[in-house]
């Protein structure tokens, strides 16, 4: 592989997309440590990382193993498809805020546009993640009263 971990390099791409098996995407999935041993073996273990999520990307999986990076993405790029609908500072807030949630919880409270914007029929992140989004105060309480 080339030094420094060039991704634009296909061949060493197709090395290690045939070397690297189904198992070995769990890397990704347990997350990505790269301690500092020595500059070389710091390059090679970034390359091989960077083919991993190449290999996911290739795959379909990475929606499952990078869901923050997916939700934000989708989220983002729904707003930016939206003419009408200006980008605010607070958006990347609240799509930071979505994320962590939609990925990881069951249920997410959050204002009526923002679930909207997450359930949309064309994202349905709220389905596609198994997690319920509430965005009225009397709903908040009757989940959460459901739960006790």
């Amino acid at each position: 592989m080339k030094k420094g971990g060039n991704f634009g390099n296909r061949s060493s791409y197709r090395a290690v997309s045939r070397t690297k098996s189904q198992d070995d995407l769990h890397h990704l999935k347990r997350g990505i440590r790269v301690e500092d041993k020595n500059e070389r073996d710091r390059l090679e273990a970034l390359t091989q990382f960077k083919n991993l999520l190449a290999i996911a990307l290739e795959r379909d999986q990475a929606r499952d193993i990078l869901r923050t990076m997916h939700i934000q993405a989708c989220l983002y790029a729904s707003v930016r498809w939206n003419k009408r609908r200006k980008l605010k500072g607070n958006d990347l807030l609240d799509f930071h805020h979505a994320a962590a949630a939609l990925a990881y919880c069951h249920a997410f409270f959050t204002e009526r546009s923002l679930k909207a914007l997450i359930t949309q029929h064309h994202l349905a992140l709220d389905k596609c993640y198994k997690c319920r989004v509430i965005a009225s105060v009397d709903e908040a309480v009757e989940y959460v009263t459901n739960l006790i």
